[in-house]
């Protein structure tokens, strides 16, 4: 069996000026503050009996990505790449929300007539994918690949929970009712490592479990730290080295402590100080794991010289799985429906001029960013917002008859001992944590915001404690369906190791 891996990367940063996403108020990025990358792995092997294996992985530094946009690159890809079965193609974002949008995210306002428009950017888009694509297809040589496992404190739960049985995403804590925080944390760093037969270093992959999201709140373009990471290895290694960068579960997770950042600490992790120190964090946590990996001197926590498998088991399934939407009841779209008339009964303009409304929530929300500090600047519990989050229960009402489940695709590759599972949510760590304790494989990474992106997926505590995130127009599927998407999850483990 001979296994044969490709790398390359692609800039796929905008035209300036760009139309950020990932807030719910309207930004304009005027400055490049670091470039955007696609980072493309191309994997294959082949048996003696001519059996080919494949698969081809591409990170995004971008909000998200959609099944939409899969099926295109499928599409291109048939006809750039004939001998690549497209169904082996995934993408995941690292959820930066310092990028342009590739579908509509908010239409609550309207477009700037000066940015580079959603269409133009998808387009440009398509074809930095499809070019970057096929070169590291083209790339592919024999070659060998190793793993880490190391750890840096990135990621904290984001959601204070409260005496009264209430949570709310970055509410405050240092209430006399705050009761602690209602998940816990996962800062271990996963990593994959690829060399040539000359054992040069020529790809990696850094998997964790928490979304490039320092600077949620800026006005420029940037990667976050996931285009850090990149630029702080580059000058440690001395050459450009190929980082895909993959968020593993972290719906519930953000890069911030928030039960230190009320007391004025010196890193609050919403700028760019905060975020270079994470990068660094991680950088260190990469080069350790690298030096154990590549077998340079060190010993790994078996006591056993690390070595580089240069014919590892290489398999990947494709799981097609309706996961149930979540359902809103008769009696939820009753009380969304009143709520609805009791907000317009208290401001007319919900009523009778959205537009006008949209524009007090915006200039509220731009007086809080103008004080600086610590966001998130709009608040989601202004009448505005609660508005619009009651229409989405009466639409999910009207509609989960019509559309009762939620398609997804779950991605299962087997690398010698070790397996890699993706998901399309901001799935909550839970569901991580029970997987990654049920897997049979010796190391079980998991990615998430990969193949499309279908909103929250919250666990049954969380959706009791409610607030953002956890609500039910937040995310088409809920706990009922995490529990199926655990199964399915180990379902494929369990084929790719039989």
């Amino acid at each position: 069996m001979t296994f044969r891996t490709g790398w390359a990367t692609g800039d796929i940063s905008p035209t300036l000026p760009v139309e950020l996403y990932g807030q719910y108020y309207q930004r304009v990025a005027e400055q490049l503050l670091d470039p955007l990358s696609a980072v493309a792995w191309a994997t294959e092997s082949e048996t003696e009996g001519g059996h080919r294996e494949q698969a081809l992985l591409i990170g995004v530094d971008l909000l998200l990505v959609t099944r939409e946009l899969h099926e295109e690159l499928r599409r291109r890809l048939a006809q750039a790449i004939p001998e690549f079965d497209g169904s082996r193609l995934l993408m995941n974002a690292v959820h930066t929300h310092t990028g342009p949008g590739i579908t509509i995210f908010r239409n609550w306002w309207e477009a700037n007539p000066r940015v580079m428009t959603l269409d133009a950017y998808r387009a440009f888009l398509l074809d930095r994918l499809t070019d970057v694509a096929v070169r590291a297809w083209n790339a592919r040589a024999p070659g060998g690949i190793g793993f880490g496992l190391e750890w840096a404190v990135l990621g904290h739960c984001r959601r204070p929970v409260y005496a009264d049985g209430t949570s709310e995403m970055y509410g405050a804590v240092n209430r006399p009712d705050f009761v602690g925080m209602e998940a816990g944390e996962d800062s271990g760093v996963e990593l994959i490592f690829t060399w040539d037969r000359e054992r040069i270093l020529t790809g990696i992959v850094v998997n964790v479990a928490c979304p490039a999201q320092v600077l949620e709140a800026g006005r420029f373009v940037s990667a976050d730290m996931a285009g850090e990471l990149r630029r702080l290895l580059r000058e440690a290694l001395g050459r450009d080295v190929p980082v895909l960068f993959q968020v593993a579960p972290a719906g519930d997770l953000s890069p911030r402590d928030l039960t230190r950042n009320h007391q004025g600490t010196d890193a609050h992790f919403w700028d760019e100080a905060g975020m270079r120190i994470l990068a660094g964090r991680l950088t260190r946590a990469v080069l350790d794991g690298l030096r154990k990996a590549s077998g340079d001197g060190a010993l790994d926590r078996a006591g056993a010289k690390a070595v580089v498998d240069w014919n590892p088991v290489f398999q990947h399934s494709v799981t097609s799985v309706d996961l149930p939407v979540q359902r809103v009841t008769a009696a939820e779209y009753d009380a969304a429906k009143e709520a609805i008339r009791a907000l317009e009964a208290g401001n007319s303009d919900l009523k009778d001029d959205l537009c006008a409304a949209y524009r007090g929530f915006e200039a509220r929300t731009l007086e809080r960013e103008r004080t600086g500090g610590q966001g998130p600047y709009d608040d989601k519990n202004e009448e505005f917002v609660r508005w619009h989050d009651n229409q989405a229960v009466m639409k999910r009402f009207q509609t989960q008859d019509a559309e009762p489940v939620c398609p997804c695709e779950v991605h299962c590759l087997r690398l010698g001992e070790a397996v890699l599972a993706s998901n399309p949510f901001e799935l909550f760590l839970e569901y991580s944590q029970r997987i990654k304790a049920r897997s049979r494989a010796k190391r079980t990474m998991l990615v998430q915001l990969a193949g499309d992106c279908c909103g929250y997926l919250p666990t049954s505590r969380a959706m009791k404690h409610g607030g953002y995130s956890a609500m039910i127009i937040n995310g088409r599927v809920g706990p009922e369906g995490g529990d199926k998407l655990v199964k399915t999850t180990l379902d494929a483990i369990e084929h790719v190791f039989g």
